[in-house]
Order: C-alpha cells, then sequence, then structure tokens
C-alpha cells in the first residue's frame, strides 16, 4: 500500500490532480447555464425548435442546433412560403397606358418658391466706381466755309453759279446756344451779256448769326437765324452804258442750318446750308471820267441767294 501510494504522489499524480480539478467548475457552468436557459411560453408549436425563449423553424434536413444557445444561420423559407400565383393582380387590373402623366418636360415658370434672383455684383469695399466723365461745356468756336451759291429771283437771270467763302465766329453758353459774328463773301458772274459788255461783282455780307444746337454724342445739329447789312462792289464796261464803278448796299436777312461730327479732340467736320436775301437801299455809280452818283429809288429787287457749303468747327 505505501509503495502504490508513493507512485501517485510523482508528477504525474499532480498533472491528474490539476486536470480533475478544473474540469469539476468547466462542468458545473454548463449545467447552470442549460438550467438558466429561459422556457418559450406558450410552448412551441410542431417543428419549432424553443431557443433563447423563443421559437424558431427548423429546415427540413437541418442539423439541430448547437447547444451553445446561439441562433441558427437563417436558411431559405421553403417552397410553400412564396404567394401562390393566383395572389398576383390580374393583368386587366393595371392602369391603361393613357392613365399616366404625359411627359412633359417643357420648362416651366418659377413659382412663388422659386428663388429670388442674385443681386448685381457690388464693387469691392472701399473702392468707388468711377463716374462717368463729364463733357466739359466750350465757351469758343470758329467756323470756316467754302462752297457754291446760286442767285434766285427775277434780277438772275443772267448770273450763274459763283464760289463762297467765309466763316463764323462766336461765343457758347450752356453748350446748346451760340452767338456768332458772320462773314460772307460771293462772287457773281454775269453771263449771257451782249457783245462788247463785261460786268463783274462781289458782295459781301456781314451777319449777326446766333445758333441753337442739339447735340448727341459727337454729332451736332445747329440752326439760327441771320441779320445784318450787305454791300456790292462791281465793274463794268459797256458800250451803251459806258465805263466805271459802282456799288449796291442793303439788309441781310437769311438763315444757317448746319451738321457736323466731332472728328478730333476740338474739330468737328460737316456741312452749312444758307439762305440769304438781300434787299437793295441804295445804289452808286461813278464813270470813268466823271462825279459819282447815288440814288435809293429805281432799284432792283431783292436777290434770293441759297448755299451749299463744307464746314469746319474749331472748338474749345
Amino acid at each position: 500500500m505505501r509503495d502504490r501510494y508513493r507512485r501517485f504522489r510523482g508528477p504525474g499524480a499532480w498533472l491528474v490532480g490539476g486536470w480533475l480539478l478544473a474540469g469539476l467548475p468547466a462542468g458545473g457552468l454548463q449545467s447552470k447555464a442549460r438550467a438558466e436557459a429561459p422556457a418559450c411560453t406558450p410552448p412551441c408549436a410542431e417543428g419549432q425548435v424553443c431557443m433563447q425563449g423563443r421559437c424558431w423553424i427548423q429546415a427540413p434536413g437541418a442539423a439541430a442546433p448547437a447547444a451553445s444557445g446561439s441562433p441558427p444561420y437563417p436558411q431559405s423559407p421553403p417552397p410553400g412560403a412564396y404567394p401562390p400565383p393566383g395572389a398576383y393582380p390580374p393583368p386587366g387590373s393595371y392602369p391603361p397606358p393613357g392613365s399616366y402623366p404625359p411627359n412633359d418636360y417643357s420648362p416651366r415658370t418659377p413659382g412663388p418658391y422659386a428663388y429670388p434672383a442674385y443681386p448685381n455684383a457690388l464693387p469691392y469695399p472701399g473702392y468707388a466706381p468711377y463716374p462717368a466723365p463729364r463733357r466739359r461745356n466750350r465757351f469758343f468756336q470758329l467756323l470756316p466755309y467754302a462752297g457754291v451759291h446760286s442767285y434766285w429771283g427775277d434780277g438772275a437771270a443772267n448770273i450763274g453759279p459763283g464760289l463762297r467763302v467765309g466763316g463764323m465766329l462766336g461765343f457758347r453758353f450752356e453748350e446748346v446756344v451760340s452767338i456768332n459774328g458772320e462773314l460772307t463773301l460771293d462772287s457773281v458772274e454775269l453771263r449771257n451779256l451782249p457783245v462788247g459788255e463785261r460786268l463783274s461783282e462781289i458782295d459781301l455780307s456781314a451777319t449777326i448769326s446766333p445758333l441753337f444746337s442739339v447735340i448727341d454724342g459727337k454729332l451736332e445739329l445747329a440752326f439760327g437765324p441771320k441779320l445784318g447789312l450787305w454791300l456790292g462792289s462791281y465793274n463794268q464796261s459797256s458800250l451803251s452804258r459806258g465805263d466805271g464803278s459802282g456799288t449796291f448796299s442793303g439788309w441781310d436777312l437769311g438763315a444757317n442750318v448746319a451738321g457736323v461730327a466731332q472728328v478730333g479732340r476740338h474739330l468737328w467736320l460737316g456741312g452749312l446750308a444758307s439762305f440769304d436775301l438781300r434787299i437793295f437801299r441804295n445804289s452808286c455809280f461813278r464813270p470813268t471820267a466823271g462825279i459819282e452818283g447815288c440814288t435809293s429809288g429805281d432799284l432792283p429787287p431783292a436777290d434770293k441767294v441759297l448755299a451749299l457749303s463744307i464746314l469746319l468747327m474749331f472748338s474749345i
């Protein structure tokens, strides 16, 4: 007996004892866990398994759940679980094709819920936009012109077109009104005279010619009356009336219309149309070897002069 006791006290005895001591608690805990597993209430129906207090359907031919208490992996439902073919609605129960709303993708006007429009971009803080440049009022202007004239009326039967040169010099007020002094020089040539007769004439007029302007950008239209005096000087060579020189003088009434376009900083280019009514008030004649004589009666009718000229305007 003593020998047998000594044999079990060796190292092997200690290992066997430890294994027995470790297995006893594990078995006790497993038994306790099985005892504490909740039962299914009410009891599960036939073909169901109670696990963790819930009833589970066991698939045919599936293995029993593990004893550890974990739920089984979900399996595909049996064939009888799907609805039978008769459960689907018949084809006639669907709405007809015309009952669907039309595919209208045209743009629609936003309703009251539309987002408000974004405001215009504002300048950066601290930087004001540059103001539009203000047109500086002009004060002085010079308008030279050159063109042709034509006499009309009873006394102009033998007078052909001639050369006209002249100009206006004045001051502007508020860009739309200008007061100008105008000088005009007309060269008069008589034609269809008898053989042996010759006559040449120069007419000079001095008028006050205000202009009223309409300005649109670089374009300007101006019009106004003219009032002043005119003087005509002539030389004649005639067998019937004798040789000599004479003068005419009278009133000059008329009007000017001009249109110009700006072509430089202080330069405008355009045209001028003028009309003059020259009324005779006095006539004088000096023979080559005689004494000058003047008269205010038996004078020719008023001359009507129409002229077209090219106009330049310098204005500052």
